[in-house]
């Protein structure tokens, strides 16, 4: 089942609030569904104001790992590639990228893949493929599985 807030604006200030408060609770994020606030976020987009949006940002980016069910970091990933799909966006996947515990990272390419389908800056792009050549020489196995799958879904072949 999903729960929308269908036309009603922008999220009211103490939701949005208390949407932050679990984002920043680590006792909520080690629960096994908690990954399911990142679906719902990512559901309702439409419905946060440009302020709410961009204090969710580095929540979000904080929140990456800690997850339980890492669900969340592949949602989260998705969020900052699609919905934000901006030079913060793909910085804060780099930076993601190269500091996240092993189990987290290889979801960092799904969202680098995400911001290219979105991006129409070349600039941005030509440096996601860069980060994602990087990321398919990684010392983690699952992390080149998954920068290969989206190398190979955005039409570029790995270098060696």
């Amino acid at each position: 089942m999903d729960l929308t807030f269908c036309g009603i604006g922008a999220w009211p200030d103490d939701f949005f609030a208390g949407v932050i408060s679990l984002l920043q609770d680590d006792e909520f994020l080690g629960l096994e569904e908690s990954w399911q606030i990142t679906y719902f976020i990512n559901g309702n987009w439409e419905e946060l104001s440009s302020t709410q949006r961009l204090e969710l940002r580095a929540v979000l980016v904080t929140a990456f790992a800690k997850y339980k069910d890492l669900t969340g970091a592949f949602v989260t990933a998705e969020i900052l590639g699609e919905r934000y799909g901006d030079e913060a966006a793909l910085n804060d996947l780099i930076q993601l990228g190269r500091t996240t515990p092993p189990e987290a990272r290889p979801y960092v390419p799904h969202g680098l893949e995400w911001l290219v389908t979105v991006s129409n800056r070349q600039d941005l792009r030509d440096v996601v493929v860069r980060e994602l050549q990087v990321l398919a020489r990684d010392e983690t196995e699952d992390v080149r599985k998954e920068a290969a799958i989206s190398l190979r879904k955005i039409g570029v072949a790995l270098r060696g």
